[in-house]
């Protein structure tokens, strides 16, 4: 056994091993070019991902400003802004009515008492009007302490990402809030019609 040890070569005084700057840069350039192939797959997760977080937060604020009214006994206003055309800066708050309050201004410091959201929040998301044939609800929605009803009547809002997602909020007189897809955009959301 000591024999066969003793025959054994050397391993220092061989070759030595590892890799060839020849090696090491053809691996570097695969890892490129897949990474590249992936980025737009991120990206487009991304959008998709913006779009949804910013209108399933809308969608659950209004129904929690529907649970704040019913449960408080006081209407719960939700006011948004700019309210003529929001575009990619925008913003929505929600306060509980005391007297002589009849909404809130969301550009102002915790002037929105329940909740405020801003566009930063989902960089990359606007929100426009709905295109037809649903109507855009009101800068300000009241949702009734009685019932949970809102006034003015129903309407819907549309969130558009930047690679084109959309995803178009309806909300029903009796408070009730649904998102749907209204061009089949990838948006995760089913069609509208």
């Amino acid at each position: 056994m000591l024999e066969e040890i003793k025959s054994m070569p050397a391993l220092c005084c061989g070759r030595e091993r590892g890799f060839t700057l020849n090696e090491l840069l053809v691996v570097v350039a695969i890892v490129a070019i897949l990474s590249s192939l992936a980025v737009p797959t991120y990206q487009w997760a991304f959008d998709k991902y913006r779009l949804k977080g910013a209108a399933d937060t809308l969608r659950g604020d209004l129904q929690y400003a529907r649970l704040q009214a019913i449960s408080n006994n006081k209407p719960v206003f939700v006011s948004f802004a700019p309210a003529a055309n929001m575009g990619s800066s925008w913003c929505y708050g929600m306060i509980l009515a005391t007297s002589g309050v009849a909404g809130c201004n969301c550009t102002i410091a915790n002037s929105c008492t329940l909740k405020q959201v801003s566009s930063s929040d989902f960089s990359g998301v606007t929100l426009a009007a709905p295109t037809s044939p649903a109507v855009m609800f009101a800068a300000n929605l009241n949702f009734d302490p009685v019932r949970g009803l809102v006034a003015p009547a129903s309407g819907a809002v549309e969130f558009l990402s930047t690679l084109g997602k959309r995803a178009q909020l309806n909300l029903s007189v009796i408070g009730k809030a649904g998102i749907c897809d209204p061009a089949a955009t990838g948006s995760g959301y089913p069609s509208c019609y």
